[in-house]
Order: C-alpha cells, then structure tokens, then sequence
C-alpha cells in the first residue's frame, strides 16, 4: 500500500509573496550597468571637446583676424583659419551646460540607484535634461553678452568665467531659469501705474442678509467687482450652491438648508476660486425666529444664551456678606 507523503509539492505550492514579485517600473542590474557606463561616456565626452576646443588665446585690439586654425587640440588664432571665435564660444558654452548638468543627471541616479528607488519611467528625463541644460546655457550666455561681457575684442574675454558660468547654469539648471524669468519679467512687464486702467482684480465685499432661516427658503446677495472674470463656486457648510446668477457687481442664489443639516446651529457660507482657494468666507447665523422656534428635550438643559430666569423671589436686601473689596 503506497504512503503518501505530506510534504510532496510543498515547493510547488509554496505562496509568493507580493514583495517578491519584481516591479516592471524598476530597473534591473543590467540597467544599472548600462546606465553607469553612459553616464561616464557623456560626462567625458563633452569634456574631451571643451579641451579640443579651447583657444590658444583670446583675440585682441592688435589681432587683424578672429579667425582661429580649426583643428583639436590645436585651436589657434591664424590669418588661414577657418572658425571665427564666436563659434568657439557658442560650442564651449553648449558643452560647458551639457556638462554641468551631467554631474546632476549622475548624482541623482546614483543615489536613487543606491537607495533602490530609482524608476524606469524617469529614464526619458534623464536623457532630455542635459540637452535642455545646454539650451539654458546658450540662452544665459546671450543674455551675458548683451549685457555684462564685451566680446568684441578690445578688452580681451575671460574664457574661463563663460565657461564656469555656461557649466553652472547647466548645473544648476533651475535656479538659471529663474534668472532668466525675472529678467524677462523687469524687461517686458513693468509696473503699470496708469489711473485709468481697467481694474480685472477680484474684489468681494459682502454678503446680505447674514442670517439663515430652517423653515424657509434664503434669498442672498453677494456685492463686489469683477465676479464674472473668475470661474466661482459657491458653498456653505462645504454644500454646493446651486445655480447663482452671477453679473459683474453682484451673485444673487436661493438657499434652503438640506435635511441633512437641519440640527446644525452654524452656517459657513465660503467662496471659492476654480484651483479651490477661498476667496471670502462669512458666517452665517441663525435668525431670532429660528431661535425661538427651538425646541429643547425635557431632560436636556436649556442653553444659558435663552435660559429664562424667575426673578419674582429675588430680594431687594444686600447679600448678608458681600464681597471683601466693598465691606
């Protein structure tokens, strides 16, 4: 008689766990390697040029020619030459920006490698932000040379400076495009100070009544400027309003407090912009007939604010020990 044994096809059998099942967003050894070894290529390749391509020095006032020899390692300045030195600048500056941004495009993968986080769907931004660093980098050197730096010969370039400058910005590609911003900004959006401009601004200034009624439908009216620019929601108690009819000056809308809400003693009426920021808040209370209309359980106590108090066996006589500050 065969025995069966308990233990049979445990190993076909064994559960597996969700940690073991490999993430297809995450790359594998080969990946690693493969990324490593490029980021080393395109790191070094630039700077193989940048050195190429350096000048054996920068024209001056007594140079007849800007014109260097156009060959590696030997860029000199020669009536034969073929490279005018704007060239040369331009293509060292769009390296100098390619390389600056290599050293973060290869401190941020090794350190996401390291820490076994990096993802598979970044590998396309890996890949484009050393080029768009570079375009930074040119567009930073045009706004330099229109500026700042004198390159027509006279006072003789400082390479050094453009290309530490061209690698920082790639380096730091961010914070140049910032730059870059608030240039754009002070050169081609001054402050208008004109009295008679249109005002676009966004202005709310109140809402009428500021009471609220359970038992009726509430009628309201929403006074400002400029309220039909913006794209508005209305809410209170975070309860949509439905259908404001809003104009220029005005948002007239209806409002009947929902069963839902019917217990509640507080009303916020909010106004919100489309990313949802508010834009004016107000609360909204309770009017005195609603008040008065509460009723309160037997064996519930009566709220302070309405308690009734019986002063009929209240008695004119001083109390028989009043306080120590008037005795």
């Amino acid at each position: 008689m065969a025995t069966t044994n308990g233990n049979n096809g445990d190993s076909n059998n064994k559960k597996i766990r969700y940690s073991d099942i490999p993430d297809k967003n995450e790359i594998g050894n080969l990946g690693k390697i493969m990324g490593g070894i490029l980021l080393i290529l395109f790191t070094i390749t630039p700077l193989f040029f940048i050195i190429a391509l350096w000048p054996d020095r920068m024209p001056t006032a007594k140079d007849d020619t800007q014109l260097y020899i156009n060959r590696l390692f030997h860029v000199a300045i020669s009536q034969q030459g073929t490279l005018h030195i704007n060239i040369i600048m331009f293509l060292l500056v769009a390296l100098a920006g390619f390389t600056g941004n290599m050293v973060h495009v290869a401190t941020s993968f090794t350190n996401y490698v390291g820490s076994e986080k990096f993802k598979r769907s970044w590998l396309l931004w890996y890949f484009v932000k050393p080029f768009t660093a570079s375009a930074v980098a040119v567009i930073f050197y045009l706004v330099l040379k229109a500026g700042l730096l004198n390159f027509d010969g006279s006072n003789g370039a400082n390479p050094f400076g453009i290309v530490i400058l061209s690698a920082l910005a790639g380096l730091y590609t961010d914070k140049a495009m910032l730059k870059l911003e608030e240039i754009f900004v002070i050169i081609f959006k001054p402050k208008d100070d004109r009295p008679d401009k249109l005002e676009t601004e966004l202005k709310i200034t109140g809402i009428t009544p500021q009471t609220i009624e359970k038992d009726k439908e509430n009628s309201y009216v929403v006074a400002g400027e400029n309220l039909d620019k913006v794209k508005l929601g209305l809410f209170i108690n975070d309860e949509p309003v439905a259908n404001p009819e809003i104009s220029a000056t005005t948002i007239n809308f209806k409002y009947t407090i929902p069963e839902t809400q019917r217990d509640k003693t507080e009303f916020l009426f909010v106004i919100k912009d489309e990313q949802g920021q508010p834009k004016f808040q107000q609360a909204l209370t309770l009017s005195n007939d609603t008040l008065n209309n509460l009723n309160f359980p037997a064996d519930k106590e009566i709220p302070s604010s309405i308690e009734h108090h019986d002063e009929s066996n209240i008695s004119n006589q001083p109390p028989a020990n009043p306080p120590p500050n008037i005795r």
